[in-house]
């Protein structure tokens, strides 16, 4: 486990944990979560054979996943782009990043209950600004 304004590196990627954060690694999905915070962030990630993550990839995913109320545009975070998603389902607001760089694909979900709403948002976003991809675009 890993807290308190650690790197957290995964594969090709990584990123800096917010003071007070924690990782925990779950077979292809990295946990977040800060002991007494409100919302959890999970990260998943794949790597492509060949060819680069396209945009309309990511939009394909993002199309298949989301409701049609969710508020979607680009992103850029880190060394990684595409799109972010905004939405409230079920009493819980949701942020969905679908993001590439190169061959790699990271998938961001972050929820936290409505009552909660917006106050993680500086640390959440914040940890996902710091991304950064190990490597070149191709391999």
């Amino acid at each position: 486990m890993l807290s308190d304004t650690d790197t957290l590196t995964v594969g090709r990627w990584a990123l800096q944990l917010a003071r007070g954060w924690q990782a925990e690694l779950e077979d292809d999905c990295v946990c977040i979560t800060k002991p007494d915070g409100f919302g959890v962030m999970f990260i998943s990630h794949a790597n492509k054979l060949r060819t680069p993550v396209s945009s309309e990839e990511l939009q394909q995913l993002a199309h298949a996943e989301l409701p049609g109320s969710a508020d979607l545009g680009s992103s850029r975070m880190g060394d990684f782009a595409g799109l972010h998603a905004t939405y409230i389902e079920d009493n819980t607001r949701w942020h969905r990043f679908y993001l590439g760089f190169g061959t790699l694909l990271l998938l961001i979900s972050y929820n936290i209950e409505l009552a909660h709403d917006g106050l993680e948002d500086d640390d959440v976003i914040g940890m996902v600004r710091t991304l950064r991809a190990a490597g070149n675009a191709w391999e």
